[in-house]
């Protein structure tokens, strides 16, 4: 294991994905990239020999956060990146059939794993919020706090549905979220509550797991891992209706279109005498479909295949 200082994300990406390539050829292996952000560069390696296994993730240049030249950047990248390397990976079917009809590189369906997630009671956390929360009565997100994401639109409607909201994220990393957090101060709206990063897995279990409803906005990207370790919870999911959810779901999650659909499903689900919960159909389809033991096996097929 290398940790190189540069950061991940961001422009520094593409100089980290650099590093990682050199890395790769300089070592005589194979590179199994996560991410197209060092795109630009993988026609150069490709030249060079090096055997080169991509897992693209999801549309990255359509985020609003982006802004227009860097958005041709980073369609450039992933068009070289995929037409460049030896396999693709593909974490979901949608992103499978996009590449498929641009590029002659072989592609490969494999989703993320969720049975890392933790349960764990609320008496067992640490957390100063697990005093003013109740088991199965309050929503739950954990998420990057982006605008595709829907997060706005969440926090507004449990206000609108008068229903307790918990979300975990990087609110300081963006202008987006520090708004958000600003707008909704915990001391304003009393069933709002923004949190800050949890990274130990025992707290963000028992915050999680004993949730009423896991609520799942994202608009951009694959099989999302937050989601599929809410199904393996088997936590009752709503997710906003796109086809990347709904393929991850298997269609039987409940979906939301815009604010005034959720609003609806949000009183609807606060309802004890009307709730009903997909939870075990979540954990059956998790089961088949995001096991780690399978997906870890998939991947060592894929270099094995090379």
């Amino acid at each position: 294991v290398k940790l190189f200082k540069i950061k991940a994300n961001g422009v520094s990406s593409v100089f980290f994905d650099f590093r990682c390539l050199v890395d790769a050829y300089f070592g005589g292996g194979i590179c199994l990239m996560m991410g197209t952000s060092g795109g630009i560069f993988f026609p150069l390696f490709k030249l060079l020999g090096l055997k080169i296994i991509l897992n693209p993730d999801g549309f990255e240049w359509k985020r609003s956060k982006w802004s227009k030249f860097v958005k041709i950047f980073l369609f450039l990248s992933d068009f070289l990146a995929i037409n460049f390397s030896d396999l693709i990976i593909c974490d979901h079917p949608v992103r499978q059939e996009r590449d498929r009809k641009i590029t002659n590189t072989k592609t490969v369906y494999i989703p993320y794993g969720g049975d890392n997630a933790k349960s764990n009671l609320l008496s067992n956390s640490s957390l100063e919020i697990v005093s003013k929360i109740e088991e199965k009565n309050y929503f739950f997100k954990v998420c990057r706090i982006e605008p595709e994401n829907n997060v706005h639109i969440i926090i507004k409607a449990a206000i609108s549905a008068k229903v307790n909201l918990v979300i975990v994220g990087n609110w300081s990393n963006s202008k987006y979220g520090n708004n958000l957090k600003n707008n909704y101060p915990n001391n304003l709206f009393k069933n709002i509550y923004l949190l800050d990063p949890v990274y130990d897995p025992d707290e963000l279990g028992a915050l999680r797991s004993n949730c009423l409803s896991y609520i799942h906005g994202h608009t951009v990207g694959g099989t999302n891992p937050s989601l599929v370790e809410a199904m393996w919870l088997g936590l009752d999911i709503i997710c906003q209706n796109n086809e990347f959810n709904q393929y991850t779901t298997d269609f039987k999650a409940t979906y939301f279109k815009d604010y005034y659909e959720l609003v609806e499903i949000l009183k609807l689900k606060s309802k004890k005498e009307s709730y009903q919960s997909c939870g075990k159909l979540m954990k059956e389809i998790a089961l088949k479909k995001y096991t780690h033991k399978i997906i870890c096996q998939n991947y060592l097929d894929a270099v094995k295949s090379l």
